[in-house]
């Protein structure tokens, strides 16, 4: 029967093109080149990647972007005090610093101040479930819906808090004395001691937590709360990011290490002797900043053999993978078969993973719908969007798994999924259509609402010739364009 049920998975992940143990090619991050950008009198505390462009944030208000790791352009920020971390969600960069400074930018590039409410310093920011979260020394916890307008939540702590991260339902957030701080909205806190050493940072990735700290600490969790920590080497570990595979943690005198799941860790040459901060990933890359001007970059490469650099879809393919909404088609080689059409059950796994920041932790207890059953691994997955009303099944009642999505019904999932992330219901637009957003799309058409959405918010541009082909099985290149710009601010 173990046999049986084994084959059945194996069979499903292979018809479904995910595989579990991917990861990058060794020698991305072999090799780590110098970007210093326009002065390096500036330290360098944060990055992050959105919009398709870096932003570097540090001392004396200083801000750098570049749309490729390897241009850094100075942006006027307006401040002066020094910006510690920075977050990017729902089409935004909100950077945050000492005396309670929050700047948010659409761009990276022109920046504008918020009311904040707390005099203490901003530590680390992040955004997850359709909300941010900054936290701060003194053990001030902030959330905003939209990185304008901040609240205060109760904490249970007075010790500084130094990163937050995403994933798996859940905020999690570390700091000194290794405290580990845990909530599933941002308003409610837990918190514990797994650790006695300070932590610096934290990420989530392939359904893991990864925090770093002092004297080489390093945690991972499958969900916040139970921990299992080593020392690698003696240096602080102060950042850590994860990107298409790997974790890149860095620290003191240049500290660089890498790892395919958290546990086993190589040191890698970095080429500095000064401080790096943090790590980000974005487009292929991991960029590193650090003290007296220092950025980093790992090399390029491709993620998937068949969707090399100069493919059309490359930065959204590689994102949604550095994301784990997917995992590819093959594991050897390492495909993403980008010509491939897409199935209901492939959509609502990527709809769930992109939803949810990771795989649903619920078990089904009842079938979602008639032709998914318990035992189907996938079933979380439907049951989960289907309770967040992206989908509501076929007008038999089936779901119909194994059929083919179309262009409208891709639309109606997107649009419903981006409403769902952020928390806005009814899930479905509002209707009718005044006007027809595309020439095969009448305004009197059922889910005419639902085109109009995607195509307001960025999603589809539709054709050179004014339609949408609506009729026409998605493939995977353009499921990940959709899902990219609909999820991960593309």
């Amino acid at each position: 029967m173990r046999k049986m049920f084994y084959a059945a998975v194996i069979s499903i992940l292979l018809s479904l093109c995910i595989f579990p143990h991917q990861v990058l090619k060794a020698d991305q991050l072999d090799n780590w080149n110098v970007r210093n950008p326009l002065s390096q009198a500036h330290s360098y505390f944060a990055a992050a990647f959105g919009n398709s462009i870096f932003v570097a944030v540090g001392s004396t208000g200083a801000i750098f972007t570049s749309s490729d790791g390897i241009s850094w352009t100075l942006s006027p920020s307006g401040s002066f005090v020094n910006l510690n971390g920075i977050a990017y969600g729902k089409g935004t960069f909100v950077a945050v610093g000492n005396s309670g400074t929050i700047l948010t930018s659409t761009d990276g590039i022109s920046w504008t101040s918020r009311v904040s409410g707390v005099p203490n310093n901003l530590q680390a920011a992040t955004f997850g479930n359709g909300t941010f979260v900054a936290v701060s020394s003194g053990g001030r916890i902030l959330t905003s819906p939209d990185g304008v307008n901040w609240t205060q939540r109760a904490s249970p702590t007075l010790f500084a808090l130094n990163g937050v991260a995403f994933g798996n339902g859940a905020f999690v957030v570390v700091g000194d004395v290794g405290i580990v701080l845990t909530s599933t909205d941002g308003v409610t806190w837990t918190s514990g001691f797994p650790n006695s050493n300070p932590l610096n940072g934290i990420v989530f990735g392939n359904s893991t937590f990864v925090a770093v700290g002092a004297i080489g600490t390093i945690g991972t969790s499958p969900n916040g709360v139970n921990w299992t920590f080593k020392t690698v080497g003696t240096l602080a570990l102060q950042g850590v990011a994860f990107g298409n595979g790997p974790f890149v943690a860095v620290g003191n005198v240049g500290a660089i290490l890498t790892s395919p799941d958290g546990g086993i860790w190589t040191s890698r040459a970095s080429g500095t002797g000064f401080n790096l901060n943090a790590v980000a990933y974005g487009d292929g890359t991991f960029v590193a900043v650090g003290t007296s001007g220092t950025i980093l970059q790992s090399d390029p490469k491709a993620f998937f053999d068949d969707v090399p650099l100069a493919h059309f879809a490359f930065a959204e393919v590689d994102a949604i993978a550095a994301a784990r909404i997917t995992k590819g088609c093959s594991a050897n080689p390492i495909l993403f078969c980008p010509d491939s059409t897409v199935t209901r059950s492939q959509m609502a796994f990527f709809l769930a993973r992109a939803l949810n920041g990771g795989d649903p932790t619920d078990t089904c207890t009842a079938p979602p719908f008639p032709d998914i059953s318990t035992t189907d691994p996938f079933c979380p997955h439907v049951q989960f969007i289907k309770n967040k009303g992206v989908t509501q099944g076929k007008e038999d009642g089936t779901f119909g798994p194994s059929d083919t999505v179309t262009r409208l019904q891709m639309g109606i999932f997107l649009a419903r999924g981006i409403n769902a992330d952020e928390g806005v219901s009814p899930v479905d637009p509002p209707g009718p259509c005044i006007v027809a957003p595309f020439s095969d799309i009448p305004a009197s058409d059922p889910f005419c609402p639902h085109i109009a959405f995607i195509k307001n918010s960025g999603v589809t541009l539709g054709f050179g010739d004014g339609t949408y082909k609506p009729s026409l099985d998605m493939t995977r290149s353009e499921m990940a364009l959709f899902l990219a710009r609909a999820f991960l601010g593309f």
